[in-house]
């Protein structure tokens, strides 16, 4: 098959190539890989977890973010069912995992 290199130039990104081999992998074959958790299931500290230095101001904007999304959600998806836009995928759920990857990026970042 045919491969060809991906460098990114930016920082901390792995570089990547591209082939035209389709290999499909077991997902149970690969190694398990740890997920980053500090607030379990019932809403309190893990073990060994520190809070965030984070302002409350900062926590309101979050969180009014993303019910801001909720709501631009329902109202697309709305305009979706209504045939008044083509395609609307909805992030049900997901706001925060929206949010608060966006949060972490600065001006400059874009």
């Amino acid at each position: 098959g045919q491969h060809r290199r991906f460098k990114s130039g930016l920082p901390d990104v792995v570089d990547y190539e591209f082939t035209s081999e389709l290999d499909l992998i077991r997902p149970e074959s690969l190694p398990v890989r740890d997920a980053f958790q500090i607030i379990g299931s019932d809403g309190k500290l893990c073990k060994g977890a520190k809070e965030p230095n984070v302002s409350p101001e900062v926590y309101d904007k979050l969180y009014k973010n993303m019910v801001q999304l909720e709501v631009m959600d329902e109202v697309l998806y709305n305009a979706q069912r209504q045939g008044r836009i083509s395609f609307y995928m909805q992030t049900n759920g997901e706001e925060g995992i929206n949010i608060g990857s966006a949060a972490g990026l600065k001006p400059e970042d874009t």
